[in-house]
């Protein structure tokens, strides 16, 4: 301190000889106009402010408690005139959470109001834990950071010696008041591999310090987010239907066979997706039993998926193939050839998002196989795919039929003599279709 001072000293005297320099010889130096120069490194704020108010400050002043046990070090360099001191310092007090008040001569320093406030206000926080039921602990925090103040979330939880069974319900547990914000455990930081970042990554628990009010916010709002996601059973069959080219498409073959079995019309192109039909009457069983009368009608797949809101599921009947894949020359010269594993068959890919009114099917239907190569890479088999991707929304539990992916082939052939003229030959053509029909139906499973 007596160092701090002598820096305080020297500050003040090396000003006064630059002021004494621009004065006449004799003539007394005004105190306004002597300049003041502060230099401080490392200081606790409540000596900064006796030393200023005690060494260079005429004024009377009284320090509150707050102030005089604040040992925050600071580090301070000002210059100016005396009359500039006051202005600055309230200022500055100000920034560190102090006011300054003139009453009848004698400056009053102590805590702001508002400073105060917060004081209490984190004193009447406390730390709740809450155990998810259904969501992570991430999407939670992430969905409750627009009802609370995000910064009274931690993800980094403290390892304790005595073990804490899980409660089996939604719980709460709150913690001990904290008498100040001093003594308010901070979250560190967990080292790679320990056991505290292990526990970090599974993230299973809510963690939230903050007031009664917040609590009590957070709380009701867990309630209503925190259910499980929505599970659908989506019962489905794929179709493969040979037509000619007078019979038209499979999607209005169908479309004819169910107007007459239910009596329903045919929606065409009102949604997402393409040509679709919408049948209400009797279900996924009886629209398929209505195909199957019709021998043109040949069921490839019947998939069976259970699927919750948000997720994925794909269902894959069929084979994998061995495919030629790339080559790579060793150290020594010699090739190596690799050999790629492709999925042939029927590849169905289904992700629903179910809303209050509807689902939302996101649907990548697929039918491949190999068939040898004749030209170019002859040791390695050529994939022949059908595939077709599309969004659509179901709503109740009605049966939805999608058509579009066809296969068209043309046979042409010519009878005859053959030492006579081509003009004396018969000829014929045939123009056949396969296309795949998509029969799917979304039945809402009951929420626990």
């Amino acid at each position: 301190m007596k160092k701090r001072v002598a820096s305080l000293v020297f500050g003040l005297a090396v000003a006064f000889g630059a002021a004494a320099q621009t004065t006449p010889p004799g003539a007394p130096i005004p105190p306004e106009k002597l300049p003041v120069v502060i230099d401080l490194q490392a200081v606790s704020l409540a000596q900064v402010v006796h030393l200023v108010y005690k060494e260079i400050s005429p004024a009377s002043y009284v320090l509150s408690p707050d102030l005089v046990a604040d040992q925050r070090p600071v580090s301070l360099r000002w210059t100016g005139l005396p009359g500039q001191l006051p202005g600055f310092m309230d200022s500055w007090l100000e920034t560190l959470g102090y006011a300054t008040k003139d009453k009848a001569g004698t400056l009053f320093m102590s805590r702001q109001a508002e400073a105060i406030a917060e004081d209490k206000k984190e004193e009447e926080k406390e730390t709740m834990i809450y155990w998810p039921r259904y969501q992570s602990a991430a999407a939670l925090r992430e969905l409750a950071g627009g009802v609370v103040a995000p910064d009274g979330f931690t993800s980094h939880r403290g390892v304790s010696t005595a073990s804490a069974p899980q409660p089996r319900e939604q719980g709460l547990a709150s913690s001990g008041r904290s008498s100040s914000r001093t003594s308010q455990q901070q979250p560190t930081q967990a080292a790679p591999g320990s056991a505290l970042s292990v526990m970090d990554k599974d993230d299973r628990m809510l963690v939230f310090r903050g007031t009664q009010k917040d609590r009590q916010t957070l709380t009701a709002f867990l309630e209503q987010v925190d259910r499980a996601a929505e599970v659908v059973s989506v019962q489905g069959a794929i179709y493969e239907v040979s037509t000619s080219k007078s019979e038209g498409s499979a999607f209005h073959l169908a479309a004819n066979i169910l107007r007459g079995k239910f009596g329903v019309t045919a929606n065409l192109g009102t949604r997402p997706g393409g040509e679709f039909l919408g049948v209400k009457l009797g279900g996924l069983e009886a629209v398929m039993g209505a195909l199957n009368t019709d021998g043109r009608f040949k069921v490839l797949s019947a998939p069976r998926l259970a699927v919750r809101s948000g997720g994925s599921a794909r269902l894959v009947v069929g084979q994998e193939v061995p495919t030629a894949g790339a080559v790579t020359t060793n150290a020594q010269g010699g090739t190596l050839q690799s050999v790629d594993y492709r999925q042939s068959g029927i590849i169905f890919d289904l992700a629903p998002q179910v809303f209050r009114d509807a689902v939302r099917l996101t649907l990548s239907q697929q039918v491949s196989s190999f068939v040898r190569t004749d030209t170019g890479v002859n040791n390695s088999p050529t994939l022949l795919k059908r595939e077709a991707k599309t969004d659509l929304d179901v709503f109740g539990d009605e049966v939805v039929v999608i058509g579009g992916l066809v296969d068209t082939k043309h046979d042409a052939s010519s009878s005859g003599l053959p030492f006579l003229p081509g003009w004396m030959s018969s000829t014929s053509s045939n123009t056949s279709a396969s296309e795949l029909l998509v029969l799917l139906q979304v039945i809402r499973q009951p929420q626990p």
